[in-house]
């Protein structure tokens, strides 16, 4: 949800509804999606398997802790720029600063997930 409300204030901004009062509120929802995201991915999933009267678990995903790190501090500083920029009636500059951090938090985030997938099915 967070995305979808992200894409639909950066279209309305990129038509010319606003761009000033509608780019800081997608930034902090960003932000706060990166937060949550990182919140999250900190947590190991397991998945209980039971046969025959024992009980097995095992844990079938876990993030790397960095990669949740990042996106906690990058989020959080997303939201911080996007009040900012709130604040200071669009600051352009805080503006693309925190779209930059965005992008490479996602960045480093994405290339973790993927490698940790290449090592799931490489040693399948």
């Amino acid at each position: 949800m967070c995305g979808l409300t992200g894409i639909v204030l950066g279209i309305l901004a990129l038509v010319g509804v606003n761009p000033g009062h509608l780019l800081p509120p997608a930034l902090i929802v960003f932000g706060g999606s990166l937060l949550l995201g990182g919140v999250i991915s900190m947590r190991p999933r397991t998945l209980q398997v039971t046969r025959s009267g024992t009980e097995t678990q095992m844990v079938a995903y876990r993030n790397s802790p960095a990669a949740g790190g990042i996106e906690i501090l990058t989020g959080l500083a997303a939201v911080v720029l996007g009040i900012l920029s709130v604040i200071m009636a669009p600051s352009w500059v805080l503006l693309l600063v925190g779209f930059l951090v965005v992008g490479a938090a996602l960045l480093m985030v994405s290339a973790s997930f993927a490698g940790a997938a290449l090592r799931v099915f490489a040693s399948a």
